[in-house]
């Protein structure tokens, strides 16, 4: 086997920011403003002097609207790019033209809040410098009676403040849930995946060998008369040997291998690359390092195990965990701390005896 690493994480945990959500809200945000620009301008206005400028302006989330409505293929970056920055633009040209000014530039917080929840730190602090600067800049163009000198500085606040406060609230919630993914996926005691987590991971590495071409076979552990142990040293004793017999298969795997324990004392690894023979092979030197390791204790330690290798009649994840485990019932029978391989012999025993 390679050279010993640790077991391959757990798969991703779940993430909130869902970015083709984001292009499908905010294009409909896009036309909805669009629509609703140019529908101010059939209302009565004391002051119709922007009503032009208004019809221009309609034209930018109209673009950036039908862009995210059409652009299925749009990059991650583009999305956030056009969703947020674009509306920040959008809403600063509103500001630079609109009379009276009204609670326009209230309409900061949108991109604000899209930007806290979507973006990464970088690419909010380069949104609010955008804010604040074409705030600045539309403010200074603008021919409304309502700007005062505080004005630039309370819309840039208040943005930045919700931007700020959505972000801490993702962030949060994200940590909370890889931790509950965490709970959810690994075993506390060993650190070792759990079955939850081992059985999706199998089904894609056993897709990924048909595809490549090439083998994988799982053994599953069972530790030799585990109750007894529990019974003569208590379940102290018992948490730390799984858990040092845990770390052993944390050392002896590759990147490539998947470990997880998937009962009170079994546990079950996934050997990507590795045929029968050397499944075999590594698992016997598995099962020597666990007896030399314990052989000084008061608590030896050995396992049994199965060994099954994709091919032949065993073509699904099912049937190759089902054939290891009646391989691992087959070293059980014959007296334990051995490796049996699976074989048609084990299936027609196991069905007689059943």
């Amino acid at each position: 086997m390679d050279a010993p690493a640790a077991t391959r994480p757990a798969p991703e945990a779940p993430k909130l920011a869902d970015l083709q959500v984001l292009r499908k809200l905010a294009a409909l945000g896009f036309l909805a403003g669009a629509l609703l620009d140019l529908g101010t301008l059939v209302l009565p206005d004391p002051d119709p002097r922007d009503h032009t400028h208004m019809v221009l302006i309609a034209l930018l989330p109209l673009t950036f609207g039908l862009a995210l409505l059409f652009g299925r293929r749009l990059s991650d970056r583009a999305i956030k790019l056009i969703a947020v920055s674009g509306g920040i633009l959008t809403i600063s040209a509103m500001v630079a033209v609109i009379l009276p000014l009204g609670a326009a530039l209230l309409f900061y917080c949108w991109p604000a809040m899209t930007a806290g929840y979507f973006c990464t730190r970088r690419e909010l602090i380069a949104n609010m410098v955008l804010l604040a600067g074409t705030c600045g800049a539309a403010l200074a163009v603008s021919r409304s009676e309502e700007i005062t000198g505080s004005t630039w500085g309370v819309t840039v606040s208040i943005s930045v403040i919700v931007a700020l406060g959505v972000s801490g609230l993702v962030r949060r919630n994200v940590a909370l849930l890889e931790q509950l993914h965490e709970v959810a996926t690994v075993d506390a005691l060993t650190g070792l995946l759990n079955r939850r987590a081992f059985e999706p991971i199998l089904e894609q590495e056993v897709a990924r060998s048909r595809r490549a071409g090439v083998p994988v076979s799982v053994a599953l552990f069972d530790l030799d008369h585990f109750k007894l142990v529990n019974d003569r040293f208590g379940h102290a004793a018992g948490d730390a040997a799984l858990q040092r017999f845990g770390a052993l298969l944390q050392a002896e795997t590759r990147t490539t291998d998947v470990a997880a324990r998937t009962g009170g004392e079994e546990f079950a690894v996934l050997l990507f690359g590795t045929d029968t023979e050397g499944a075999r092979t590594w698992a016997e030197g598995v099962s020597a390092l666990l007896i030399a390791d314990t052989l000084d204790d008061d608590i030896v330690l050995s396992t049994s195990v199965g060994i099954a290798t994709l091919g032949g009649t065993i073509t699904t994840p099912d049937e190759l965990l089902l054939a290891a485990d009646r391989a691992l019932y087959a070293a059980k029978a014959a007296g334990r701390r051995q490796v049996v391989v699976a074989s048609p012999e084990h299936q027609r025993v196991l069905t007689v005896a059943a």
